[in-house]
Protein backbone atom coordinates (compact mmCIF):
# COMPACT_ATOMS: atom_id res chain seq x y z
CA UNK A 1 0.00 0.00 0.00
CA UNK A 2 1.35 3.38 -0.96
CA UNK A 3 2.11 5.60 2.05
CA UNK A 4 1.30 8.83 0.21
CA UNK A 5 -2.10 7.55 -0.86
CA UNK A 6 -2.81 6.55 2.75
CA UNK A 7 -1.76 9.98 4.00
CA UNK A 8 -3.70 11.89 1.38
CA UNK A 9 -0.88 12.85 -0.99
CA UNK A 10 -2.43 10.87 -3.82
CA UNK A 11 -0.62 12.82 -6.54
CA UNK A 12 2.79 12.51 -4.86
CA UNK A 13 3.01 16.27 -5.08
CA UNK A 14 5.36 16.70 -2.13
CA UNK A 15 7.84 14.23 -3.56
CA UNK A 16 7.69 15.76 -7.04
CA UNK A 17 8.21 19.31 -5.76
CA UNK A 18 11.71 18.55 -4.45
CA UNK A 19 13.44 17.76 -7.77
CA UNK A 20 11.41 20.47 -9.51
CA UNK A 21 12.57 22.98 -6.89
CA UNK A 22 16.19 21.86 -7.28
CA UNK A 23 16.06 22.16 -11.07
CA UNK A 24 14.56 25.62 -10.81
CA UNK A 25 17.13 26.68 -8.19
CA UNK A 26 20.03 25.56 -10.37
CA UNK A 27 18.77 27.39 -13.46
CA UNK A 28 17.22 30.47 -11.87
CA UNK A 29 19.30 32.48 -9.39
CA UNK A 30 16.09 33.65 -7.73
CA UNK A 31 14.02 30.50 -7.91
CA UNK A 32 13.27 27.09 -6.52
CA UNK A 33 13.02 27.94 -2.85
CA UNK A 34 9.25 28.41 -3.08
CA UNK A 35 8.73 24.88 -4.41
CA UNK A 36 11.12 23.40 -1.87
CA UNK A 37 9.43 25.26 1.00
CA UNK A 38 6.06 24.02 -0.23
CA UNK A 39 7.39 20.45 -0.31
CA UNK A 40 8.75 20.82 3.24
CA UNK A 41 5.37 22.08 4.45
CA UNK A 42 3.59 19.16 2.80
CA UNK A 43 6.00 16.65 4.32
CA UNK A 44 5.38 18.26 7.73
CA UNK A 45 1.63 17.82 7.26
CA UNK A 46 2.19 14.19 6.23
CA UNK A 47 4.46 13.69 9.26
CA UNK A 48 7.07 12.24 6.88
CA UNK A 49 10.47 12.70 8.51
CA UNK A 50 12.42 11.25 5.57
CA UNK A 51 10.67 13.52 3.10
CA UNK A 52 11.10 16.55 5.35
CA UNK A 53 14.81 15.80 5.75
CA UNK A 54 15.09 15.51 1.96
CA UNK A 55 13.22 18.78 1.34
CA UNK A 56 15.09 20.66 4.11
CA UNK A 57 18.48 19.54 2.80
CA UNK A 58 17.60 20.73 -0.69
CA UNK A 59 16.02 23.99 0.49
CA UNK A 60 19.13 24.79 2.52
CA UNK A 61 21.33 23.80 -0.42
CA UNK A 62 19.34 26.06 -2.74
CA UNK A 63 19.71 29.01 -0.39
CA UNK A 64 23.46 28.31 -0.12
CA UNK A 65 23.68 28.17 -3.90
CA UNK A 66 22.00 31.59 -4.07
CA UNK A 67 24.37 33.07 -1.44
CA UNK A 68 21.60 33.40 1.15
CA UNK A 69 23.78 31.90 3.83
CA UNK A 70 21.94 32.98 6.99
CA UNK A 71 18.62 31.88 5.46
CA UNK A 72 20.05 28.41 4.75
CA UNK A 73 21.00 27.69 8.37
CA UNK A 74 17.57 26.85 9.86
CA UNK A 75 16.70 24.48 7.02
CA UNK A 76 20.01 22.65 7.19
CA UNK A 77 19.78 22.50 10.99
CA UNK A 78 16.24 21.10 10.66
CA UNK A 79 17.55 18.32 8.42
CA UNK A 80 20.10 17.05 10.95
CA UNK A 81 17.83 15.51 13.63
CA UNK A 82 15.42 14.26 10.97
CA UNK A 83 18.21 12.54 9.04
CA UNK A 84 19.46 10.98 12.28
CA UNK A 85 15.96 9.76 13.14
CA UNK A 86 15.46 8.02 9.79
CA UNK A 87 19.11 6.91 9.57
CA UNK A 88 19.71 8.79 6.32
CA UNK A 89 23.51 9.16 6.61
CA UNK A 90 23.85 10.74 3.15
CA UNK A 91 21.35 13.47 4.06
CA UNK A 92 23.05 13.96 7.42
CA UNK A 93 26.57 14.23 6.06
CA UNK A 94 25.51 16.55 3.23
CA UNK A 95 23.53 18.82 5.56
CA UNK A 96 26.63 19.07 7.76
CA UNK A 97 28.84 19.78 4.73
CA UNK A 98 26.50 22.52 3.54
CA UNK A 99 26.40 24.00 7.06
CA UNK A 100 30.18 23.94 7.10
CA UNK A 101 30.28 25.92 3.86
CA UNK A 102 27.61 28.35 5.13
CA UNK A 103 29.62 29.05 8.28
CA UNK A 104 32.78 29.37 6.19
CA UNK A 105 31.18 31.97 3.89
CA UNK A 106 29.86 33.83 6.95
CA UNK A 107 33.37 33.91 8.44
CA UNK A 108 32.58 31.53 11.33
CA UNK A 109 35.69 29.37 10.92
CA UNK A 110 35.34 27.37 14.13
CA UNK A 111 31.67 26.57 13.47
CA UNK A 112 32.61 25.54 9.92
CA UNK A 113 35.35 23.24 11.16
CA UNK A 114 33.09 21.64 13.77
CA UNK A 115 30.34 20.88 11.26
CA UNK A 116 32.79 19.58 8.66
CA UNK A 117 34.57 17.31 11.17
CA UNK A 118 31.19 15.89 12.12
CA UNK A 119 30.37 15.45 8.41
CA UNK A 120 33.58 13.46 7.88
CA UNK A 121 32.58 11.09 10.70
CA UNK A 122 29.16 10.45 9.18
CA UNK A 123 30.43 10.24 5.62
CA UNK A 124 33.17 7.74 6.49
CA UNK A 125 30.85 4.77 5.98
CA UNK A 126 30.67 2.37 3.05
CA UNK A 127 28.73 3.66 0.05
CA UNK A 128 29.12 7.31 1.06
CA UNK A 129 32.49 8.03 -0.57
CA UNK A 130 31.23 11.02 -2.56
CA UNK A 131 30.07 12.73 0.61
CA UNK A 132 33.36 11.87 2.30
CA UNK A 133 35.26 13.49 -0.58
CA UNK A 134 33.10 16.62 -0.38
CA UNK A 135 33.54 16.79 3.40
CA UNK A 136 37.31 16.43 3.19
CA UNK A 137 37.53 18.99 0.38
CA UNK A 138 35.52 21.49 2.43
CA UNK A 139 37.51 20.79 5.59
CA UNK A 140 40.76 21.33 3.68
CA UNK A 141 39.48 24.64 2.30
CA UNK A 142 38.54 25.82 5.78
CA UNK A 143 41.80 24.50 7.26
CA UNK A 144 43.89 26.60 4.90
CA UNK A 145 41.49 29.48 5.51
CA UNK A 146 40.69 29.91 1.86
CA UNK A 147 39.26 33.43 1.78
CA UNK A 148 35.55 33.43 0.99
CA UNK A 149 34.64 34.73 -2.45
CA UNK A 150 30.85 35.19 -2.38
CA UNK A 151 30.30 35.18 -6.13
CA UNK A 152 33.16 32.93 -7.25
CA UNK A 153 30.85 30.34 -8.82
CA UNK A 154 30.79 32.28 -12.07
CA UNK A 155 33.67 31.41 -14.36
CA UNK A 156 35.02 34.33 -16.36
CA UNK A 157 38.18 32.81 -17.80
CA UNK A 158 39.04 29.19 -18.52
CA UNK A 159 41.15 27.76 -15.72
CA UNK A 160 44.67 26.67 -16.42
CA UNK A 161 46.66 24.02 -14.60
CA UNK A 162 48.16 26.74 -12.40
CA UNK A 163 44.93 28.64 -11.66
CA UNK A 164 42.33 25.88 -11.27
CA UNK A 165 40.84 25.52 -7.82
CA UNK A 166 37.69 23.77 -6.73
CA UNK A 167 34.53 25.72 -6.08
CA UNK A 168 32.08 23.84 -3.87
CA UNK A 169 28.52 23.28 -4.89
CA UNK A 170 25.79 22.69 -2.35
CA UNK A 171 24.72 19.08 -1.94
CA UNK A 172 21.35 18.72 -3.53
CA UNK A 173 19.91 15.40 -4.66
CA UNK A 174 22.85 13.26 -5.76
CA UNK A 175 24.86 15.88 -7.63
CA UNK A 176 28.00 16.16 -5.54
CA UNK A 177 30.63 17.05 -8.12
CA UNK A 178 32.71 20.19 -7.52
CA UNK A 179 32.94 22.71 -10.30
CA UNK A 180 36.18 24.25 -11.42
CA UNK A 181 36.59 27.99 -11.36
CA UNK A 182 39.45 30.15 -12.42
CA UNK A 183 41.60 31.94 -9.86
CA UNK A 184 41.45 34.85 -12.31
CA UNK A 185 37.86 35.45 -11.14
CA UNK A 186 38.94 36.09 -7.58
Amino acid sequence: IDLYTQLGDVGHVATALVPLGVIRAVWDPNGGEDLLAQAADMFRELDDQWGLAFASLNLGGSLLLHHRYADAIPHLEECIPLARAVKAEVFLSNALINLGWVHHWLGNVEAARARLREAVKHAAVPDNRESLGRALEALAAVAIRMPPKPHAIEQRAPPTKETAVFQPRPAMLDDERPTVRSAATT
